[in-house]
This record gives C-alpha cells, structure tokens and sequence, in this order.
C-alpha cells in the first residue's frame, strides 16, 4: 500500500502536549473530510493555540491513527503515523488517506483507540484523543497492544480517562455507539453543538469548546455582513419614516 509504506511503530514522545488522531478508514469519505476541514482542523489548532499560551517555546504534538477492519474486508487493523511538530501536515495526512469503505460493517475502532493510549502512554502533560469516525466499532475485541488486548472499545476509553487522556469525538451522523464510547471516556460535560451547516453532525467534546472548532469568519465575509446590517438598519428606518409620514397626513385629513 503506498499510502502506508512509511508505517513503522512511533517511539513515546515526551510532550507538554500531545493530541492522537484516530481516524475510522473505514468511512473516510467526503463527508467526514469535511469534519477534518472544518472543526477537527480548528479543534487542533485552537489546543496547539492554547499550549503556546500556558506553555511559551512549548509546540503540541500531534500523531495519527487509521483504524482498518479485520480481513477480507479490509487489509489492515491499525496503521500509525508517528508524532509531528506540523500540526498541517497531519491534518494533510488525514486527508490524503483513500477511501476503503466498508463502515457499515464497523471499524477496528478499539484496536485503534488502544494504539493512541499506547502512544500516550509516556506523554507528560495534556493529552488528546480525537476519535473522527463514521462507523460503529465492529464489536471484536483489542488484538494488540498488549495493553490493552482483549478490551473491548468502551473498556479501552476507560482507560484513557485513567491515564488522563481527554476524549474527544466528531462524526458526519449520530452514531449511538459512538456516544457511548465518549461517556465511557468519563467526560465531564457533553456538548453536542449544532453546527449550521451540517445540523446531523456528532461532535462531542473534552477539553475543548464550542468555539473552538467554529471557524473563523473571513474579514470580507464580515465586512459583507455588516454592510447588509446596516442596509437592513436603513430599510427599517426608512419605513418607520414613511409610516409616521402617513400617519401625519391622516391626522390634517381629519
């Protein structure tokens, strides 16, 4: 597989922060590439902001996990991409990943949220788990590590929360086994917003908030926007003045 041929088992990273990126390769398509542009990408940079801030000369770490499904449908449990520096580059790496398809059937989900607690294992400080998924997990147990072998995906969000890792969780649909996984992460707090341009989006977060993964507004989105007010405010005006013109010519009338 060229997308996979430089895999190779990442070595602990000792960090002020590190976030692990499970992606389900599964039911990557357009739609969770989305959810990868828009707040999975704001989510990430928005902790990679907030550890500069707490931490000056401090850069938050990032690794990615694919989770595959058991064969034939699929080729592969787990592949790793190792830690960076680049926030970018591993959000490119998502998005370069082809799509496998098979999501319907589930995901090697708890394989892969087993690789990112071995991965964060020896990480000092804060850590991240940001499962983006459109399937189910396939209900088979952990393979390996041997950390966490024989868990089942529920089980091995448990012990993220032991070790301190926050979970969080985005999906283009409601999925409840996925809501599930998150509760089991023991989050404090379920936020769910809605997101105006795609209201069936799951996005379900730890250590983060709503306004970390709204982007941006563009300054000429904004300038648009305030010009439209303010010709809203003028229409508004003109037609109280019109109203009070009338009304005044009724009353000579009478």
């Amino acid at each position: 597989d060229n997308f996979f041929s430089a895999d190779r088992k990442t070595k602990p990273v000792m960090a002020a922060a590190a976030v692990v990126v499970v992606v389900d390769a599964c039911g990557l398509g357009e739609q969770t590439k989305q959810l990868v542009r828009e707040p999975v990408r704001c989510a990430l940079l928005a902790l990679r902001r907030r550890v500069a801030q707490q931490n000056p000369g401090v850069v938050l770490r990032t690794a990615v996990v694919f989770c595959g499904n058991l064969p034939p449908s699929h080729a592969f449990l787990v592949r790793t991409l190792p830690f960076t520096e680049d926030t970018e580059a591993t959000l490119s790496a998502i998005q370069a990943c082809p799509y496998r398809g098979g999501g319907h059937t589930g995901s090697a989900l708890a394989d892969g949220l087993a690789a990112s607690f071995e991965m964060l294992s020896s990480c000092t400080g804060t850590k991240h788990c940001v499962l983006v998924s459109n399937s189910p997990p396939n209900g088979h147990p952990v393979f390996s590590p041997q950390s966490c072998s024989g868990l089942k995906a529920t089980e091995v969000c448990a012990k993220l929360a032991e070790q301190g890792t926050q979970l969080s969780v985005f999906a283009p649909r409601r999925i409840a086994s996925l809501v599930r996984l998150y509760k089991a992460g023991k989050a404090s707090v379920v936020v769910n917003p809605r997101v105006a341009q795609q209201p069936k989006w799951l996005i379900l977060l730890a250590g983060l908030e709503a306004d970390d993964i709204t982007p941006p507004v563009q300054p000429a989105v904004l300038a648009a926007q305030q010009q439209e007010l303010q010709q809203a405010q003028q229409r508004h005006q003109q037609l109280q003045a019109q109203q009070q013109q009338q009304l005044h010519q009724q009353q000579q009338q009478q």
